[in-house]
């Protein structure tokens, strides 16, 4: 069976249809050397300046903006890649590009230099093309150099923020080293400005500066109004005058009830103690005397016994028949017989009755303890309802007070708070002030006068092979095209026929280079 597929280009074909093209393949490597030799003495050298910023966890990422605190606070959950990101965005946009486009110039983003007016061929043709303007036929035409410049400068601007990092890279390329580092330090200090600018509320220390004001004016209404309240009031601690007077008003009633019960005490007293009076006389017996001798009985009685005694004494010195003893005896007789008939007299002698008298003076003692029992019932129910009232005031104006202390909190905590948030917005404007901000300088604008591009080695290597394939490609072209030809004269040289063309071996040197695809087979000669 007849093989199908056509043999492979070996590479022995290969040096062979080289050496066959050598002068070809020699002359098109030569000419893509020079031109990339030419390329790389003529080509503008371009010179890169970078620079790091750090953002640090500064007070615009950690605190909040007064303004935002004013109401109720929602925890927001944000992290540093979010503050890395904004930064990245803020240095590539527009807004930014324009700032440092109106600071530096749109000569210095151009890279030219005041004076300077030399020739190029780009300059000439964009000359040329300007006569084309006024159709709105030139391509190159420039409506507004200043977008031309923004465009330019967030062209050769590269900003990347390194990952898992708080670093963001910037640079910049441009045609100038020194414009380069110009153009990054402008950069880097307007962003920084910005980002203080955008994490700042604007008017916000003028709004709470009124605020304040405002609200100290109320707070020192509110004080002078509960102090005139007190001062005409009388009370200054409402708190400790309560305690006080409840204090008073239960030991007035404790001494109410104890004078009441004494006065109970002294009225049931005074009431037995007159009851009791009535059974005590008032005079009682103190002395009585019988045979008091300065009486005639008594007289008498001394006469008949001085009789006794002289009839004695006679009876001792005469005899019974004298008559002088017996007139002295009949006097004696007659003497007691007149004593005899008569009974003896006794003197009686009344006294006051000490105990009534003792009676009457616990009597007195107690009707005068109950009188001042009652006074002091009366006295101390005075000062219990003058107490009490005084209790009813106290309560009436601490409602006032209360009112009025509630008044001076609720200012106090907002003016406090709003003070709180006054020096907030005075730190944040002193911070802008003194340009002091959390995006500092990890590595400053670089400053290098090697140029980045075009780099001799890269640029010779690619033009090297470039050369290769070039040489190789029309090395390639021109057997395809010997090998066409070749085929052409050899069917026009052969006769006209009706059968089948039989297929012929060519040399091997003659083989063509490129190889057939394996789908296509080649039909086999009839038998």
């Amino acid at each position: 069976m007849e093989n199908l597929y056509r043999p492979e280009v070996t590479l022995q074909q290969a040096f062979a249809a080289a050496w066959r093209h050598k002068g070809k393949a020699l002359a098109a490597f030569v000419a893509v050397c020079a031109l990339a030799a030419v390329y790389l003495a003529t080509a503008k050298r371009i010179y890169q300046s970078e620079a790091q910023i750090y953002v640090r966890v500064g007070r615009e990422s950690v605190a909040l903006d007064p303004t935002a605190t004013t109401g109720q606070v929602v925890a927001l959950q944000d992290n540093r890649e979010g503050d890395v990101n904004s930064i990245e965005r803020l240095l590539l946009s527009r807004e930014t590009a324009e700032q440092v486009v109106d600071k530096l110039g749109i000569d210095t983003i151009f890279g030219k230099k005041t004076g300077s007016s030399s020739w190029s061929p780009k300059q000439a043709i964009k000359d040329a093309l300007k006569t084309l303007e006024p159709y709105n036929l030139n391509p190159l035409r420039v409506y507004d150099i200043r977008d031309k410049a923004i465009t330019t400068l967030r062209k050769n601007l590269r900003v990347t923020a390194v990952r898992k990092t708080s670093l963001v890279n910037v640079t910049y390329s441009c045609d100038d080293p020194a414009t380069a580092r110009d153009i990054v330090e402008a950069l880097v200090a307007q962003v920084q400005a910005d980002h203080m600018r955008i994490n700042r509320t604007k008017g916000s220390h003028d709004f709470f500066e009124k605020k304040e004001l405002q609200l100290r004016t109320d707070l020192e209404r509110f004080e002078s109004k509960l102090r005139d309240f007190k001062n005409s009031s009388g009370f200054a601690e409402l708190d400790t005058q309560r305690e006080l007077l409840l204090e008073r008003i239960a030991a007035t009633e404790k001494d109410l009830l104890a004078t009441q019960a004494d006065l109970s005490s002294a009225k049931a007293e005074v009431k037995a103690r007159q009851a009791e009076m009535t059974k005590i006389p008032e005079l009682v017996t103190a002395e009585e005397t019988t045979g008091q001798p300065q009486t005639p009985e008594g007289q008498m009685r001394t006469k008949l016994y001085d009789l006794e005694v002289l009839e004695q004494g006679l009876a001792a010195v005469q005899t019974d028949e004298s008559p002088q003893l017996k007139s002295v005896r009949e006097q004696i007789k007659q003497a007691r017989a007149i004593l005899g008939g008569e009974k003896p007299k006794t003197q009686t002698t009344k006294a006051l009755n000490k105990v009534r008298q003792e009676s009457e003076l616990a009597l007195s003692a107690r009707q005068a303890a109950l009188s001042s029992l009652e006074a002091r019932e009366q006295t101390l129910t005075q000062q219990l309802t003058a107490a009490r009232s005084e209790l009813k005031a106290i309560n009436q104006s601490e409602i006032e007070v209360a009112q009025l202390q509630r008044a001076i909190n609720l200012a106090a905590t907002n003016h406090g708070k709003y003070a709180e948030y006054l020096e907030q917005a005075r730190i944040d404007e002193e911070l802008q002030t003194a340009k002091v901000s959390s995006l500092n300088l990890a590595q400053k604008p670089s400053y290098s006068i090697t140029p980045v591009s075009p780099k001799p080695i890269s640029t010779l290597a690619v033009g090297f092979i470039l050369a290769c394939c070039t040489a190789g490609g029309l090395v390639y072209l021109a057997e395809r095209h010997r090998l066409f030809a070749t085929t052409q004269s050899a069917a026009n040289t052969q006769p006209a026929r009706h059968e089948a063309p039989v297929r012929t071996e060519q040399p091997a040197l003659e083989e063509p280079l490129a190889r057939p695809r394996r789908s296509e087979a080649i039909p086999s000669l009839p038998r």
